[in-house]
This record gives structure tokens, C-alpha cells and sequence, in this order.
């Protein structure tokens, strides 16, 4: 194959990765799932949300500290993309989003959670992400329930799992970055690009430069085409969301 071929090829391999990528990183098309809960605790307000920083920074948290807040994130979207619910890394993986809020009390603080997964946009959710989402969401309250007793102090059921609430749900951030239909189209247009060039690579399928180029541009001119459409879409819903009348 000539060096224009591989030029061309590597060029369009990291053209639809960062499509791809892109549509990832979007806003999901899936409902957050959301667990709130509340409680007290004899701790001040700097103690308790000290203990709960320091657990999850020593777990390799992100932590973002605000006066009376703090705000944990963790976990990896392409990693748990890539390893997946079944494994047990890939669970480790699964990103979330928990936000601690407190406020003094006569007797020490009163604390208010909320955790929710931080996943991006998938054409299809994974089975087992939903109940994993729940667990998780679960155990990260109750664990700062548990850091947030005092020494000595005899342990309080909360009354069982809160999987009761996980039916809770972020209202609808805007339409996904583009419809399943769209993207199945796109797929296989790079699908059809990628076994063209691998037979022109490896099978010795003689094609000329302009065959070549010729479907590379279209594959290249539908998938800008494609992208241009989605933010016009979504700065139309925009639009009409911010509209004073």
C-alpha cells in the first residue's frame, strides 16, 4: 500500500476516536441514579467533614472543599467503560459523584448527602449498572455515617439499606448528544472504512488514490455533518429553554 494510504488511514483512525470520544464525554442519555440522605451527628461541622475528606483523599478521591461542603469525586467513566461491572477492578472503577453539606446544630452537626453515579453517555446501558449504582451509592452514605460517630459511641442502625430510595432521579439535563439511530449509521460507516483499509493493507486489494480519498472524505464529510446537526439541535433546545416568553 503507498504512503498516502497510511497517511490517510491513521489520519481517519484518530478523526472517529475523537468523535467517539467526544460523544462519551457528552451528557447521558440515561436517568442519574440518585440517593439522598440525612442525619445527625454529635461531631462539629469541621471534624465531620474532615474525617469524610480525609477517608476518600486517602482512597485517591478527588476532593473539592467549600465553606460547610465538600464534594467527592471518583472513579473513571473510561475505565469502568473499559473494564466493565463484572470484574471487580471495573466496580472499584465506577464513577461517582457524593456531595456532604453541614450545618451546626446545638448538639454537633446535622449532615446532608447526596450521591449519584457520574457516568457519561452510553448507547446502551450495561445490565448489573443500575443495581451496582445503587449498592455503591449506598455504601459511600453509610460510609459516612459510620465516620461520623464519635469515638465510644454504640452503633446506630439507619434503618436498614437505602436501596428503598434509589427510585429518585435527576430531572432530564436536555436531549442526548445524538439519537441511537444516528449513531448506529455512523458506526457503520467507519466499520465499512476500517475493513477497506485493512483488506487494502493486508489482503493486497489494489485501490487507487482517488477511490481511496474519495470514500475517507465521505466518511470524514457525514460524520462532521452529523456533529454539526447535534449542536445546532442542541443550541435550538438551548434556545428554546432560556426563551422569556
Amino acid at each position: 500500500m503507498p504512503w498516502w494510504g497510511w497517511v490517510l488511514g491513521f489520519a481517519g483512525l484518530a478523526v472517529a476516536g475523537w468523535v467517539f470520544a467526544r460523544f462519551a464525554a457528552h451528557a447521558p442519555r440515561h436517568d442519574r441514579f440518585v440517593l439522598e440522605d440525612r442525619w445527625a451527628t454529635a461531631l462539629p461541622v469541621s471534624k465531620a467533614l474532615e474525617r469524610i475528606s480525609a477517608r476518600f483523599a486517602g482512597e485517591g478521591a478527588t476532593i473539592h472543599k467549600n465553606q460547610g461542603e465538600i464534594t467527592v469525586e471518583m472513579g473513571s467513566d473510561r475505565k469502568f467503560r473499559f473494564l466493565g461491572v463484572e470484574s471487580a477492578r471495573g466496580r472499584r472503577a465506577f464513577p461517582t459523584v457524593l456531595n456532604i453539606t453541614a450545618e451546626p446544630s446545638g448538639t454537633g452537626a446535622v449532615l446532608s448527602a447526596r450521591a449519584r453515579d457520574n457516568l457519561g453517555w452510553y448507547l446502551f446501558m450495561r445490565p448489573g449498572v443500575p443495581r451496582w449504582a445503587a449498592e455503591r451509592n449506598a455504601h459511600l452514605i453509610d460510609t459516612c455515617r459510620s465516620l461520623t460517630r464519635p469515638e465510644g459511641a454504640e452503633y446506630q442502625d439507619s434503618g436498614g439499606t437505602h436501596l428503598g430510595r434509589l427510585t429518585e432521579r435527576e430531572p432530564d439535563p436536555g436531549p442526548g448528544p445524538m439519537d441511537a439511530l444516528n449513531i448506529s449509521n455512523l458506526v457503520k460507516i467507519w466499520m465499512a472504512w476500517l475493513i477497506l483499509t485493512v483488506l487494502a493493507v493486508f489482503a493486497g486489494l489494489d485501490l487507487s488514490l482517488g477511490t481511496y480519498a474519495a470514500f475517507t472524505g465521505m466518511a470524514v464529510v457525514v460524520t462532521a455533518g452529523m456533529w454539526w446537526a447535534e449542536r445546532r439541535r442542541k443550541s435550538k433546545w438551548a434556545a428554546r429553554d432560556h426563551d422569556p416568553r
